[in-house]
């Protein structure tokens, strides 16, 4: 959509129903508030500066976890991230959580690589099934089932070796 196409109230929506889960993507994946707020800034200004047509609300759900994952490996990919990063702050995932116990088990996901964390998040936090995460992510549904049962196994032991607590 272009300026004068654009539509604050549909935009405010938009950001409402979909900022909170491009935030929580991004900080899975980067591990750093900081740049969780700028691909989420990023990401929305993605939207606001193309004309991306969309069949249905499921549809622009899912362009907008495609557009969060891939900016997310764009920006991993940069000098910066290629060094040493650490978690600097995650207090502020207070912010896109609902509950303690919801807090607790975003952090140990955290911890999870990237690619274990992005598929555990798609397939518990926002719903979507196998078959859709691998088409959200371009990639074979055994390779998501895969690396869905490799994150379980991993937030098993984690757990596990912290407390005997359970979450999945």
């Amino acid at each position: 959509m272009d300026s004068s196409q654009f539509d604050e109230e549909e935009f405010d929506r938009v950001y409402d129903t979909y900022g909170k889960m491009v935030y929580r993507i991004a900080f899975l994946r980067l591990k750093s508030a900081e740049d969780a707020e700028d691909t989420v800034q990023d990401v929305f200004v993605k939207y606001m500066t193309r004309n991306v047509g969309f069949d249905s609300e499921e549809h622009r759900k899912a362009w907008f976890i495609r557009a969060a994952v891939d900016l997310c490996k764009d920006l991993k990919k940069g000098f910066w991230h290629t060094r040493v990063l650490k978690i600097s702050d995650l207090s502020v995932l207070d912010i896109a959580v609902e509950s303690d116990l919801e807090s607790e088990c975003l952090l140990d996901i955290i911890r999870l690589p990237a690619k274990q964390n992005t598929v555990l998040y798609l397939y518990y936090y926002e719903g979507y099934s196998i078959k859709q995460i691998a088409e959200m992510l371009g990639q074979k549904e055994r390779s998501v089932s895969s690396t869905l049962s490799r994150a379980r196994r991993s937030l098993r032991n984690r757990m596990e070796q912290q407390d005997g607590g359970e979450y999945i």
